[in-house]
């Protein structure tokens, strides 16, 4: 049978782990244990499509992890270790690392989960989604294109104080003009992170959509807008105020910077989709019920 991945990439790197007592180290103990030989723990520079990406933390470390997977056109497999964990899909504190541990049979381990997807079993399933990528248009020399899974954020400085005047065109036609503290263009499966904190819809991770959402807008009429992620280009034009710094932030990153009368931003879908590892029974919407405790 063929396999899926022969070498893993762990996020984070074991070398950057600092507390020796972390679960985390139990967690990569055992996926150690998986590999024994024949399929080896890589740094992120041996990695290929043919890498499995495992992260082990929060929804933060998912990110950075599955960015790098993109890179490579590789999947990833999330190991929760943080709070909400809305991209992972196995809990190393309620789950048991190998099997014959937990008294309940029907709870799989994580080797057998890792060996599971090793051979693309019936009990798993690849979820593709959509990725942004930007850029800074009219600038001096090379253009660098930065990606996010979650979204983009436009804004004053790290504190957003003061109000971004800024215009949105989708495709080249002007669809409107708004101020704000700030303006987030996010993926669905951004819509449960910073824009979901200001008043964004919630959308199926399995939508192509693109959400242009205002932060704390200055009228009622600014509003979310949703737009098609398969043919639609999001155009930011965002004019600056005298002695201010326009940013552009990719997941909590900032990637590029202003201090000019206006920054133009270009947005639209990547052209490989982000693949994460889930379990055959995995649903964003049962997920999304537990985390937001819904029915509570």
């Amino acid at each position: 049978m063929e396999q899926t991945f022969n070498k893993i990439c762990v996020y984070p790197h074991s070398g950057k782990i600092q507390d020796p007592d972390d679960q985390i180290h139990e967690v990569i103990g055992a996926i150690r244990v998986f590999g024994d030989g024949y399929t080896p723990i890589v740094k992120k520079s041996a990695a290929d499509k043919r890498t499995l990406f495992v992260s082990v933390g929060g929804d933060g470390t998912m990110l950075k992890a599955a960015k790098e997977a993109v890179k490579h056109r590789a999947a990833t497999l999330g190991i929760n270790l943080g709070n909400l964990g809305f991209l992972t899909d196995f809990d190393a504190y309620n789950e048991p690392l190998y099997g014959g541990v937990d008294p309940d049979p029907s709870k799989r381990c994580l080797t057998e989960l890792l060996d599971d997807i090793l051979y693309n079993r019936d009990g798993v399933y690849l979820d593709k989604r959509l990725i942004l990528q930007g850029y800074r248009k009219f600038i001096v020399g090379k253009r660098k294109k930065h990606l996010a899974v979650n979204e983009f954020l436009i804004a004053f400085e790290e504190s957003m104080r003061g109000m971004l005047e800024y215009d949105i065109y989708a495709s080249g036609r002007f669809v409107a003009r708004q101020s704000a503290s700030g303006v987030i263009i996010a993926t669905p499966t951004g819509s449960t992170a910073f824009s979901l904190s200001v008043g964004g819809p919630i959308i199926s991770p399995r939508s192509n959509s693109i959400l242009v959402v205002p932060i704390a807008a200055h009228t009622l009429t600014s509003r979310p807008i949703i737009v098609s992620g398969v043919r639609d280009t999001i155009e930011i034009r965002a004019k600056n105020k005298p002695g201010r710094s326009i940013k552009l932030y990719a997941d909590d990153k900032v990637v590029d910077s202003t201090t000019d009368d206006e920054f133009i931003v270009q947005i639209k879908p990547h052209n490989v989709m982000a693949r994460f590892w889930h379990r055959k029974d995995w649903n964003f919407f049962d997920v999304l019920s537990a985390k937001m405790k819904w029915g509570e």
